[in-house]
């Protein structure tokens, strides 16, 4: 079950950025489907948070890159909200390992998908008028 839709209110038009949060939105849907999937293991479920964490990991570089390039103005307020994204996995991964997965999994989800949404939909499109002129 897709839980998030990518449609063209997340498009920035930076094709390179949104084919990033493409996989990034792919990634959560897979993680929120195997949490549901009763059949998933703690294995499956540990891993497609490995992936996530690392491709949030590797977006988040690339496009901290972009906007350094282009003296995005807010470029280290920009880097502070993909820090918080990336403790919210690590508080993931220590729920996960502490207590129930599936319990873990389902309450931080909600909240990494709410808040992935939000960011590419508000403050990521900040930064596409200096990507854009660069």
């Amino acid at each position: 079950m897709t839980i998030v839709v990518w449609n063209e209110a997340f498009a920035t038009g930076v094709v390179l950025i949104d084919q990033q949060h493409r996989q990034l939105f792919d990634i959560c849907n897979r993680l929120h489907d195997k949490t549901l999937n009763p059949r998933a293991d703690r294995v499956d479920l540990l891993s497609t948070l490995d992936r996530l964490e690392q491709y949030a990991r590797f977006h988040f570089s690339e496009e901290e890159r972009l906007m350094a390039e282009a003296g995005y103005p807010d470029l280290e307020a920009h880097m502070e909200s993909h820090r918080k994204f990336r403790e919210r996995l690590v508080r993931l991964r220590q729920l996960a390992e502490e207590g129930e997965l599936r319990e873990a999994f389902t309450a931080s989800l909600a909240f990494l998908l709410e808040f992935l949404v939000r960011h590419v939909q508000q403050e990521d499109h900040l930064y596409v008028p200096w990507l854009k002129e660069a």
